[in-house]
């Protein structure tokens, strides 16, 4: 499901708030969800409301998922890595 409403998003055929309201009432625990409408909240300075659903997360248990960069080289063969936020066990991190 949050992958269609993605899709119409970028495809500006409707307006991204409302979507996510949407996905929430759909899907109360949707974390992605959450984060991306907190953001939206702090961009538009309604700080309060950005503060209750923050709250909310908290209560409901939720956090957000790290984020994962990818990395793809060329040694003898195609190799992928990914890389976490501090991740410092990937022998390629420093790179």
């Amino acid at each position: 499901m949050w992958v269609c409403w993605r899709i119409l998003v970028h495809a500006g055929k409707l307006k991204f708030l409302n979507i996510l309201l949407d996905i929430l009432e759909l899907d109360p625990l949707n974390a992605p969800a959450h984060v991306v409408l907190c953001n939206i909240y702090a961009a538009r300075g309604e700080h309060i409301e950005e503060q209750k659903l923050r709250k909310e997360m908290g209560l409901k248990g939720m956090r957000k998922v790290p984020g994962c960069s990818w990395t793809h080289t060329y040694m003898e063969e195609f190799i992928s890595f990914c890389f976490l936020p501090g991740d410092n066990l990937n022998p390629q991190a420093a790179r």
